[in-house]
Parts: structure tokens; sequence; C-alpha cells
């Protein structure tokens, strides 16, 4: 299964995005700015308390597939005591299918108002449900409008985006896989069609991530790696689902504020008010207790990171990477202070895996103290952090990752890891 990284940048490729007065009425009616429009429209009549407006304006958009849109509708329908709350819990559950922003806490409140033979029935409704396209969904991208053979992208992704290098070309093969690649989004995956045409387009690049997330204010576009034109996969397009998904909630629902912070053992976790953020909250509690039941200079690194934020986006690891590493170390640009962020769904990760991602930060966090950044490309300093990673796996008897682990050491040069974890 190809794994893809998704790396949130806001320059670049911007100027490649078409301009409003540039695109034609067809694409201005099915383009992205329509579906972000309508969405939004329907968000301020929500928040007047228009909700027979707000319903009209999210209907059409969730039962195309919109998530944000599907949670808002469901909210409308279950409203204390109004409305239908199986419909309400079978839009919402629709929304928590794809990890839209906020869905699952709402489900979780709701959930208990329905007895168990309405329960049920939510859930057959759900499991049941299939978009229902509109004009600007439902056209079949194989025929080009002017009869003309080639695949209709601008059909299902509003734009192929052109080369950023100079002199270089969009050649056959790229845009061979491309159409392979949404034909099974088409046809598989229907509800998905909505996020690709919320997105300014999709491009091609070489680079260190398998599929890049660019763009700022109202424009998303993916940028694939050139590398993965070599294979149509049914795992390529479900991941470039995930990405076009992840790039429309970000734009559509933003990021909630670090809302909630507590101090814990001299620590500060910053995260949501929200339950799944009082569940990072309590993970991370139950990890930093596990990070001192180590020996003494493991704890000490596991110690020397104080400031834990949640950060409810989703990330992709790459190839080979160890699932250990769920957190990633940053440095504030405001303050210039070093923090551990923390993605959506670590709560479900386990306390192991957050401790030992503390030890790891705090191997980070010293050799930025001592070289004043963290070398990406430096053996010493990966094989470093490897050897305390072992380390910190044995002594929490925590050994599932320990194969990827031999994987990295060796790619990186660093040698096997000893039989009782010992360096």
């Amino acid at each position: 299964m190809i794994v893809m990284r998704l790396l949130m940048l806001s320059f670049g490729w911007l100027a490649l995005l078409p301009m409003a007065g540039m695109v034609g009425a067809h694409a201005q009616d099915c383009g992205p700015a329509a579906i972000h429009d309508a969405y939004r429209e329907g968000e301020a009549a929500f928040g007047r308390k228009d909700f027979p407006a707000a319903a009209a304006l999210f209907r059409p958009l969730a039962e195309q597939g919109l998530g944000p849109a599907q949670l808002r509708l469901g909210q409308i329908l279950g409203a204390d005591g109004a409305g239908d709350p199986v419909e309400a819990f079978r839009w919402i559950a629709l929304a928590v299918d794809i990890d839209t922003p906020g869905a699952k806490d709402q489900l979780d409140r709701l959930a208990p108002r329905l007895a168990p033979a309405q329960r049920e029935q939510a859930v057959a409704a759900q499991r049941a449900w299939q978009p229902t396209l509109g004009p600007c969904l439902s056209t079949d991208p194989r025929k080009r409008p002017d009869g003309a053979p080639g695949y209709n992208f601008e059909a299902v992704i509003n734009r192929v985006l052109p080369p950023a290098s100079p002199g270089a070309t969009l050649d056959r093969r790229k845009l061979d896989w491309l159409a392979h690649t949404l034909e099974i989004v088409r046809t598989r995956h229907p509800r998905a069609l909505i996020y690709f045409k919320a997105l300014g387009g999709i491009g091609f690049f070489s680079g260190n991530a398998n599929v890049t997330i660019r763009g700022s204010g109202d424009q998303r576009v993916l940028l694939v790696d050139q590398v993965l034109t070599d294979v149509v996969a049914e795992d390529n397009a479900n991941e470039l689902i995930k990405a076009a998904m992840t790039a429309i909630h970000d734009l559509l629902v933003p990021r909630a504020s670090l809302a909630e912070s507590s101090s814990y053992k001299n620590r500060v976790i910053h995260t949501l008010g929200t339950d799944e953020g009082r569940r990072f909250a309590a993970q991370a509690r139950q990890a930093i207790d596990l990070v001192d039941t180590l020996p003494a200079d493991l704890a000490a690194l596991g110690h020397a990171v104080t400031d834990l934020r949640y950060v409810p986006l989703q990330y992709y690891s790459g190839g080979g990477a160890p699932s250990a590493f769920i957190g990633e170390f940053r440095r504030d640009p405001s303050t210039g202070k070093r923090f551990m962020a923390y993605p959506q769904g670590i709560e479900t990760r386990g306390p192991q895996r957050m401790a030992l991602n503390l030890v790891a930060g705090g191997v980070l966090m010293r050799r930025a103290e001592q070289t004043g950044g963290v070398p990406q490309n430096d053996r010493r300093a990966q094989c470093e952090l490897s050897d305390y990673v072992v380390r910190t796996m044995f002594a929490l008897n925590f050994t599932v990752d320990l194969p990827g682990e031999q994987r990295v050491r060796m790619r990186q040069g660093c040698g096997a890891i000893p039989a009782d974890g010992s360096k």
C-alpha cells in the first residue's frame, strides 16, 4: 500500500490557478467557488439561526457527499427534540465516515437520544446511502464536450495544472495515470467527487512528499509526485481521496484555536475544547506518567519537551517510517519555542507510542539546542535518534515497531539492532 504524506504549504503554485475572470460560465457554475460559496451561505444562515434556509443550502451539498454540509444538516434535523433524530444520526454518521471535523463529538452527543431500534434503523440507512450527484458531478469525463478523443479532466477536477519548471511538459504517461486514477474515484467512490470539484486542480512535481496540498486563501490544489504515476492502483486513488478531503475540510472548517490548556508535571498541554481534545489531554498525561518509569537518561529526554499541542490535521508518514513516530517536533515562528505537535487520531494510538515520541522529541530538542537546528540528512543525528528509540521500545516492552525501525536503521547505515536493545 502506498501511503502519502501531506504537507500544508501556502506559497508556490498559486500563480498557476485560474483567475475568476478567465473561467467560462460553465466552469464558474461548477468550479470550486460555487461549492465554497454555497456552503458558506449555509453557514451564515446557520449562524443567524435561520435553519430552514440553512437546511435548503446544505442539503444539495450533503446529498452529493460533502461532509461538513452533512454534519450541519444532521445538527439541524436533530436539534433538541425537533426534527427526526434517526435522519440526523444518519447524516452525522456519514460525516464521521470521512473524518469531518467536529462530527464525532456531535454523533456522541446525539447517540444517547436514540432507542436501540432507532439506532439500528439509522445505521442501516447510513450504509445504504449513495450520493445523488447534480449536473456538475454526473458528467461522464470519458466524453469530451467537443467530441474529440481524450479524457475530460475538467469534468472531475476543474484543471490539470501545468508544470512549474520552464520547458517541462505533461507527458501522456502522467495524464493516463491521472485519468485511470480519477476513474477509480468516479466509479467506486462517487461521494468523493464533490471534494475533487472543490479543488483548484491537480498537478505533478518532484519532491520529498508523495502528495502535497498547497494553497492559501480560497484555493487548494493537490500536487502528486511523478514517481507515483508508475502504477495505477486502488490504494493511490484512496489516498488521493484522503488528500482532497483533508484539503477541503481544512478550507471550509478552519482549525479551531487551542482553546484549552492544562499543566501536568511541569508540562503544558494545549488542546481543543472538545471530547476528542480532552481524550488527547488524558492520553498525554498517561504518556508523561510512563516516561517517569523509564531509566534516568531516557526519562530526562522525555522531560525535555514541556509544550505539547494537539493539531487536528491528518498527517501521512512516508514509506518505511516507524509508526511509533506519531508527533512532529516544531518551532513556533512567533516565539521561537519548540514544541511537539500531535495529529488527529493520536488519541487512538495509546500512551506507549506517545511516551516513545516524547523521548524522541527530547533527543531532537537537545540537538536543536546544540546546533541551532535539526539536520534532516545528518546520518549521525538520525542514528543517535534511532538508538534512543530502540532503547525506549525495550524499556517499555514495546517492540511491535522494531522491524520497521530495523529497516530505517539499515537504510541510514546505523547497523543492526542488538538483541537486548543496548547500544
